[in-house]
């Protein structure tokens, strides 16, 4: 295709300025949520807002798993960001002193949630570890009524592990 005809495609597209709605493949996710935005003009613009944060918060909100499970999830995803276990982008380049008193309690603290994450993780098992971890930590959806029903019972089982 020349850069003729994609001029001419993009000229024959919407009236409006720009969407932000989204596309509607992005709406079968999440619930959505239609807003009217007013503009500089006296004009409403739509905008569509998805209120699920993560795959747990839209399974919640799905009525795939129940509160105690969620809250359980989340318990767990804290566990996992505060013992620092998912990968790094980013890196020091300032040269690191260690003052020994500041950066102790920061060592002790990730050591302490890294124990506690293997000590649930030991508790869901092995055949439930995957889901639980890609949806509760990762934050990625699993796919699939058996991956899910897995992620069910590993969350029920940490509902158990945690008191909630």
């Amino acid at each position: 295709m020349t850069s003729q005809q994609n001029a001419k495609l993009r000229q024959a597209g919407s009236a409006e300025p720009y969407s932000d709605l989204g596309s509607p493949q992005r709406w079968q996710h999440d619930p959505v949520r239609i807003e009217y935005i007013s503009e500089e003009e006296n004009t409403n613009r739509k905008r569509a807002r998805v209120y699920s944060r993560n795959p747990l918060e839209t399974y919640f909100r799905r009525k795939v798993i129940d509160y105690k499970q969620k809250t359980a999830g989340e318990i767990l995803g804290r566990l996992w960001q505060s013992a620092a276990i998912e990968p790094r982008v980013i890196g020091r380049y300032e040269e690191y002193v260690d003052t020994g008193r500041s950066a102790n309690g920061v060592a002790v603290r990730k050591t302490e949630a890294y124990e506690r994450w293997r000590q649930a993780m030991a508790t869901v098992g092995p055949i439930a570890t995957e889901e639980v971890t890609m949806v509760c930590c990762a934050e990625e959806p699993v796919r699939g009524a058996a991956q899910i029903e897995i992620m069910r019972r590993g969350l029920d089982v940490l509902v158990k592990h945690f008191g909630v």
